[in-house]
């Protein structure tokens, strides 16, 4: 995928930084654009101090940055969702899928009432089929 980013065709100027883990320099963090997940889960839940990380990916998300989450990671396990329902990917991308064992959704999606989705311009490819 970092190839992908920094090969695209028609756009220039792309830096992805790669981690298989929570990055510890907080400058990366400071001038990061957009964050992409991949995994099974919301990686953040399955990272060693999920609170901090969720708080600062928080601060992230109020300044502006972006957030995707690739394959399944808008998935999260019973116990990452608050008896409430609530889990900030419900703010930051509009919904999550919980597995089974969350008693509130029997493994369902989640998704923020008020989200909608606006194209950006329609007569974008991906518009176009």
């Amino acid at each position: 995928m970092k190839y992908c980013f920094e090969n695209m065709i028609g756009i220039t100027k792309v830096h992805v930084d790669y981690f298989e883990e929570w990055p510890k320099d907080q400058k990366v963090l400071d001038r990061a654009d957009t964050v992409v997940f991949i995994g099974d889960t919301f990686p953040p839940q399955r990272m060693p101090e999920t609170a901090t990380i969720l708080t600062r990916l928080d601060s992230m998300m109020a300044r502006g940055c972006g957030i995707a989450c690739v394959h399944y990671a808008t998935g999260l396990w019973g116990q990452d969702v608050h008896q409430n329902g609530s889990h900030p990917l419900l703010g930051w991308m509009g919904g999550y899928f919980a597995n089974k064992t969350c008693p509130q959704h029997q493994g369902t999606a989640r998704i923020f009432e008020a989200a909608t989705i606006t194209p950006a311009a329609i007569d974008h490819p991906i518009c176009r089929g």
